[in-house]
């Protein structure tokens, strides 16, 4: 059995442990391996950080993941579909190479934006 990590790190509007340049956002850490089984606690507790916090984006921090494969675009998936079912979104941060190609090939680039793409990063503001 793995051992999954995911948590809430700095609090409201924090990224990294930088204030975030978008109110309402919080980061949920994300790192391998995660199992098919493990996505549904993972979603759940990703409804709960966002319904408790009052926030509306959820920065998810998958900078460990240096070989990613399609469990991890499952759950990055999911994790959308349940912010989205309350009024949220997703975005990811620190996605390497390889996963930016993984979400770009399964069309999921375009639901699932990292933070450069939206303008969110730590310290710096939309422009």
């Amino acid at each position: 059995m793995s051992t999954m990590s995911f948590g809430l790190r700095g609090g409201l509007n924090m990224v990294n442990g930088e204030r975030s340049s978008v109110p309402g956002a919080v980061v949920f850490d994300l790192e391998p391996p995660i199992e098919r089984g493990e996505i549904r606690a993972l979603c759940r507790r990703a409804r709960t950080m966002l319904q408790d916090s009052g926030a509306t984006l959820l920065v998810c921090d998958v900078g460990a993941f240096q070989a990613p494969d399609a469990v991890v675009l499952d759950a990055l998936a999911r994790l959308q579909l349940t912010a989205k079912r309350i009024g949220g979104e997703v975005r990811v941060r620190h996605a390497c190479e390889q996963l930016q190609g993984l979400l770009a090939l399964s069309g999921l680039a375009q639901v699932i934006r990292t933070c450069r793409d939206s303008g969110v990063e730590a310290g710096r503001h939309p422009e």
